[in-house]
């Protein structure tokens, strides 16, 4: 109990959690939620409508009239989970970021987990295992993600989840969030490993986070996930046609590599 009691005066409103929304209704008022049952370590929680047709912009605005952690910002018009994130980590004022997707939540001390160890170990990113939650099948799979201690641990695949990451903002471009409708979260870690060399990433063996999957979303897609793999690397990361060709060709192996992994967790 003192260990904790220490831990929440040390590091009190230290966490801005990031919350990109589009046509979330169904779920963004549980992340939400989830975020403020963090407790005092979270100083804000920045939440931006992609403008969004249904009502996910009333749900949030509605929260934030209740609680002033809560802030709440929209876009004029729809352009993807890139610049939503980079728009609320520029606004940001917390030593470290929290990411939460709109469709995800988190259980309960999962951020005040991840800051104690991360100060600990010396660490500036985070992860913790994750529980996947594929609605559409109705099955659920644990996922412990790997630790990445170089940019090459990245070459196949992306292991980081995002909703399960802890970032400190002193590196160097942790606010600079490509601006990608897709697969900007991979270019960000890669990113970030590309630039700070002594870079450390952790994983708490805890399972803190719900990370729900559409089936149809990523069995209808493949051809488009390439595409979105091959854009990433060429417009993104300015990596020429041929080294992006080779790199969304080992993404495709790391694909089939994470999924036999997944399979391990049934």
């Amino acid at each position: 109990m003192l260990d904790r009691i220490s831990t929440e005066s040390r590091y009190a409103q230290c966490v801005s959690v990031i919350v990109p929304a589009f046509n979330s209704e169904q779920f963004i008022e549980r992340a939400i939620l989830s975020a403020l049952k963090q407790g005092s370590i979270i100083r804000e929680i920045l939440v931006f409508d992609d403008c969004s047709t249904d009502n996910t912009f009333e749900l949030i605005s509605a929260i934030a009239r209740g609680n002033s952690v809560v802030k709440c910002y929209r876009g004029s018009e729809n352009l993807g989970a890139g610049f939503a994130r980079r728009y609320l980590m520029r606004k940001a004022t917390g030593e470290y970021f929290a990411f939460l997707d709109a469709d995800d939540y988190w259980f309960d001390l999962k951020i005040e987990k991840q800051i104690q160890v991360m100060a600990e170990n010396h660490a500036q990113i985070c992860t913790t295992d994750i529980v996947i939650n594929n609605n559409e099948s109705n099955s659920m799979k644990t996922l412990s993600p790997a630790v990445v201690r170089t940019m090459r641990d990245l070459v196949m695949q992306n292991p980081i989840p995002m909703s399960s990451a802890v970032v400190h903002t002193s590196l160097e471009g942790a606010r600079d969030m490509p601006i990608l409708r897709a697969r900007q979260d991979y270019a960000y870690w890669l990113m970030l490993f590309k630039t700070n060399k002594d870079i450390r990433h952790i994983n708490l063996a805890e399972k803190l986070v719900i990370y729900r999957r559409s089936v149809t979303g990523l069995s209808g897609g493949k051809i488009k996930n390439i595409r979105n793999n091959f854009l990433m690397y060429y417009q993104g990361l300015k990596f020429g046609i041929f080294l992006s060709c080779v790199r969304t060709f080992l993404n495709i192996i790391g694909k089939l590599m994470k999924i036999k992994s997944e399979n391990k967790y049934d």
